[in-house]
């Protein structure tokens, strides 16, 4: 509509005393590069390939003052349009399934059970709307659920804790009466608050190490083994007899992370091993003007949780290097933490290489992982 002006008439010669007067005349113009060319009706239409309809009806917009609307689908008389009422019930059908949030990134996600698909959520639209079936077809419900939801679906659970899985089942037994379910209720609703306040703690503490320059906080834990070679060939499994070991420590105020790397045959995984590195990164990450020390970790009896651990860091408090250090273990079963977010985006570059024969490799990739990374050699 740019290239048509409305002109107001300037004379009227009615052929008649009956005939219609216009009130408007328009003049058509093409573009030549920024120039505007006047042109006549008929090359207007041949230019921009459109017929004299489509001319007729901007020049009646013109001249009402009006702005083109599409209205494509949105007439009464189209009998497979999907009526409001229906796409509300997909809404909220769709709505009704509970979702549950990940830990494992940075940023929230929600997603489904993984007992779920596209396909068993549309047959369960069906028998609770029976008047829907040959009106809703399973190719709509699926581009509306991937145009309004997109909500990815779960993997089987690793790692439940026990106690929730007992209660949980002691919940759904059909076995037991109201009232032993009632219990297991709040068992589960006393363990579950038990297992937020270590959350909330840490979340707490990193707040103050963020505002208090005399305070520090670490999370650290070991990664599951790495199987050195790693190679696609179904063969080496069997064959390997080399374990790589990986150590991290993360703090908890700028989300650093230090790896330490070696293999089976330099050393083991007990105690020793994680005072040295907890010893070996205060010396090299935490300024002496720290004094006060926050320590989160699992409760790992042959790593984290024993006297070797609890000693050396009160022999820490005894020297004057920190004048208080706090140590926090988690509920068993409720032990995921910063390093086991770290932990899974470098599991995750690990399966975008199908072949790695040394530990150099290995480091190469933990360096690449993830910002704020640094390998202690």
């Amino acid at each position: 509509m740019g290239l048509i002006d409305r002109l107001d008439v300037a004379r009227h010669r009615p052929k008649n005393e009956h005939s219609k007067q216009t009130s408007s005349s328009f003049k058509y113009f093409a573009m030549r590069d920024t120039e505007r060319l006047p042109v006549c009706r008929k090359a207007y239409t041949s230019l921009h390939s459109i017929s004299n309809k489509v001319v007729a009806r901007l020049t009646h917009l013109k001249g009402s003052n009006k702005t083109p609307e599409d209205k494509r689908g949105q007439h009464s008389n189209r009998p497979n349009a999907i009526s409001q009422d229906n796409l509300t019930k997909i809404h909220n059908h769709i709505s009704s399934f509970p979702t549950k949030i990940t830990h494992y990134t940075s940023v929230p996600v929600h997603y489904l059970e993984s007992d779920l698909s596209v396909t068993k959520m549309f047959t369960l639209f069906l028998e609770k709307y029976p008047d829907m079936k040959g009106i809703i077809k399973y190719e709509f419900y699926l581009k509306y659920f991937k145009d309004n939801f997109s909500y990815p679906f779960g993997r089987p659970q690793v790692d439940v804790c026990s106690t929730c899985e007992d209660l949980n089942t002691k919940i759904k037994s059909t076995a037991l009466n109201d009232t032993a379910k009632r219990v297991a209720v709040a068992e589960l609703l006393v363990h579950k608050r038990r297992a937020k306040k270590f959350y909330n703690k840490m979340q707490e503490v990193t707040e103050l190490c963020k505002n208090r320059e005399d305070t520090a906080a670490i999370v650290f834990n070991y990664m599951q083994n790495l199987p050195l070679p790693f190679m696609p060939v179904q063969e080496m499994f069997y064959l390997r007899k080399l374990w790589y070991y990986v150590f991290n420590i993360s703090d908890l105020s700028n989300k650093h992370s230090v790896f330490f790397t070696y293999s089976e045959g330099t050393d083991k995984k007990g105690p020793d091993e994680v005072c040295t590195f907890i010893n070996q990164y205060i010396e090299s990450y935490i300024p002496l003007t720290v004094k006060h020390l926050h320590v989160f970790s699992d409760a790992c009896g042959g790593q984290n949780h024993n006297h070797t651990l609890s000693r050396f860091l009160l022999a820490l408090t005894m020297s004057g290097r920190f004048e208080t250090i706090n140590q926090y273990y988690p509920v068993r079963g409720h032990s995921f933490m910063p390093c086991d977010r770290t932990f899974g985006l470098l599991k995750r570059a690990i399966k975008k290489h199908d072949r790695i024969y040394s530990p150099d490799q290995y480091k190469v990739i933990i360096c690449n992982a993830k910002k704020r990374v640094q390998l202690m050699r």
